[in-house]
């Protein structure tokens, strides 16, 4: 019986990593909207919605899935489509298997930008 539990708990471990592992054909980005300054937002990368209304200070809960290569991200106000008002733009570089969070934070100056690193909001 003893040999089950732990069975069970190594398995339960194993898929819990399992999700959060990003395949090797793709990374996994989540969004963070790091300042009240931008307002909620829409992420679009290479000119396709990937995240939408997302609030300031909450990370989006679900990762997408990102090719390996070079990828544009734009992000705009949540009522204005893309063109029209864009607050920040930026350029990401996706290494497939990786985890990342691409956010929008704002400059000493103020100005917003497009930031992007490795690892998840919640730093795992």
């Amino acid at each position: 019986m003893r040999h089950l539990k732990a069975l069970a708990a190594a398995l339960a471990l194993t898929s819990a990593v399992t999700a959060n592992a990003a395949p090797q054909d793709e990374a996994r980005v989540h969004f963070l909207n790091h300042t009240g300054a931008a307002g909620v937002v829409d992420v679009y990368v290479d000119g396709q919605l990937l995240f939408d209304d997302m609030f300031s200070g909450a990370p989006s809960m679900f990762a997408r899935t990102l090719t390996a290569g070079e990828h544009t991200v734009v992000v705009t106000p949540h009522d204005a489509p893309l063109g029209q008002r864009d607050l920040a733009r930026g350029t990401v570089d996706v290494t497939n298997g990786m985890a990342y969070t691409l956010s929008v934070a704002q400059s000493a100056g103020g100005a917003l930008y497009v930031d992007f690193t490795s690892g998840t909001p919640g730093g795992q």
